[in-house]
């Protein structure tokens, strides 16, 4: 994780103590950094998350701290799903993390937001079924096309939307 002083130091240095501090706190709160990494990808992963910003900035920097256990997630979570999704949800982690650098300067900060909605739209787009191949009640077909599902009457071609 890098840092950047605000005080009267040269732009740009590291403020040594505060990192060093910060990692003795992680070490010894690691389970609690872990479960807070989890409950948050869980929110953003399956519940309706109104606001995904509010759940990125804590995120990133807990992803920070705790890179590996991250990653653990990340691999035990797609090992679950099954093999014909595995690769395309481990692209989804992979974006999620796209141009993301170490640091917590804004500029970072925003794209991992971007990211994240991305991260989101995608995964649900995998996880659940193919609404294109869903057949509809009375003999209707169902297709999805960006969010939008079209009823196709198969009876004398008429559309409702």
């Amino acid at each position: 994780v890098s840092t950047q002083s605000t005080g009267g130091s040269k732009k740009g240095t590291t403020d040594d103590g505060v990192v060093q501090k910060l990692r003795e706190i992680t070490n010894v709160e690691n389970n609690v950094f872990q479960q807070i990494i989890s409950s948050i990808v869980h929110i953003v992963m399956y519940e309706e998350c109104k606001n995904q910003w509010s759940m990125s900035r804590p995120l990133l920097g807990m992803i920070l701290l705790n890179q590996e256990y991250f990653e653990g997630m990340q691999k035990n979570f797609i090992s679950l799903q099954p093999a014909e999704k595995q690769p395309l949800l481990a692209k989804c982690f992979e974006n999620l993390m796209n141009e993301v650098e170490p640091n917590l300067l804004s500029k970072n900060r925003d794209r991992f937001t971007q990211n994240m909605a991305h991260f989101r739209r995608d995964l649900n787009n995998q996880l659940q079924p193919n609404k294109a191949q869903r057949g509809g009640p009375g003999g209707m077909e169902m297709s999805m096309d960006d969010d939008v599902y079209i009823v196709v009457h198969s009876a004398r071609g008429g559309i409702s939307t």
